[in-house]
């Protein structure tokens, strides 16, 4: 992050019972307001790629099953 040379930080944590917290370091609401919008932005395209076929299937009248729809793998997908 230093590298970066941010003027705004925001973290956001899952805690082990499954509750959030979120950290702010120099971050009024507008920030806050592009952050969330970054973090549903990351979500949507994430959820997009993961089941680009069965989205295309469904789009073009295909026979597809609409219950096949994944969740993206959290994991894997931690870069942001």
């Amino acid at each position: 992050m230093i590298e970066l040379d941010p003027v705004s930080i925001g973290i956001v944590m899952i805690l082990p019972d499954e509750s959030t917290g979120t950290v702010y370091y120099n971050v009024d609401r507008r920030d806050m307001a592009i952050m969330r919008q970054a973090i549903e932005d990351d979500s949507l395209a994430d959820y997009l790629r993961v089941n680009a076929d069965i989205i295309s299937q469904i789009l073009s009248g295909e026979e597809g099953e609409e219950d096949g729809l994944c969740e993206p793998d959290t994991e894997a997908n931690s870069e942001g």
